[in-house]
């Protein structure tokens, strides 16, 4: 909650954030300066027109614990000036009995509540807790929490089989992996050791994206014992660079990093 910064729910594309970014930039762009009256002290005049135009907040329905949405919809923080500490409030709505009958996911008050967050485009969606640094404006930074739910990195520091599922032109392709091959990239890209995977690249760059099960036996699910959850998103194959490198020092044998930007992160059990 504050003057310059914006909440809400759209696609969480690339491209699209980058649509908002040039369009906004358009209807109230920063500069010069000295075309917003409001600018004097300040030089923020177009951050409080562009929060205006983006809103200041969303309702969102919750069934069975969690967010409720239709396709691709997420979540979003939209921060106009940065450097500020921000405060989010998140009201659940409660029925005539006084009963509470959509009560906010623990996940969702964790991911908006956990940090200092500065970043000018983050995600905070059901399953998809946390926030993701989608563009940076201003020498704005990130801070707080992840975007892979906790559960899911609990899940990962188990035994288990990860199952990945490609498209290609001649059909489907699965691949499997472990658990604790899985690694978080400083920018929340799921990284994957890539020993062969020559099929699995040839499918991505036919169709980028991807679907990953995973789950474990050891890990508290929704049911009781056991946990997993299904992935969606788009990947690539790398072989130089930060994402392969910092794989590469911990598995001498891979030829590749599977790299996965997570689209969401469903908990299925």
């Amino acid at each position: 909650m504050h003057i310059t910064a914006s909440v809400f729910i759209n696609d969480n594309e690339s491209g699209l954030h980058a649509d908002f970014e040039r369009w906004l930039e358009k209807l109230a762009p920063e500069k010069p300066h000295s075309q917003y009256a409001h600018n004097g002290a300040e030089d923020n005049g177009d951050a409080h027109l562009k929060r205006t135009i983006m809103g200041r907040e969303v309702v969102c329905a919750v069934t069975t614990g969690h967010l409720d949405f239709g396709p691709w919809e997420q979540i979003f923080y939209g921060e106009f000036d940065g450097l500020r500490r921000k405060r989010v409030l998140v009201k659940s709505s409660v029925s005539r009995a006084g009963r509470e009958v959509a009560a906010v996911p623990p996940a969702l008050v964790s991911c908006v509540n956990g940090g200092t967050v500065t970043a000018h485009w983050t995600t905070c969606s059901a399953m998809v807790v946390g926030h993701q640094v989608l563009r940076k404006t201003r020498n704005t930074k990130i801070e707080g929490n992840t975007m892979i739910p906790e559960k899911l990195q609990e899940i990962m520091k188990t035994d288990g089989v990860v199952a990945i599922a490609t498209l290609g032109a001649d059909g489907p392709h699965m691949v499997n992996t472990w658990n604790s091959y899985l690694r978080i990239s400083p920018e929340e890209r799921l990284l994957i050791p890539a020993g062969y995977m020559h099929k699995t690249e040839a499918n991505l760059r036919h169709n980028p994206n991807l679907l990953i099960t995973l789950g474990s036996s050891k890990v508290t699910g929704l049911h009781g014992a056991g946990a997993g959850f299904l992935i969606k998103g788009k990947a690539q194959i790398v072989t130089s660079g930060p994402d392969f490198d910092v794989m590469k020092a911990k598995f001498a044998w891979l030829r590749a990093t599977l790299a996965v930007t997570i689209e969401s992160a469903t908990q299925t059990w």
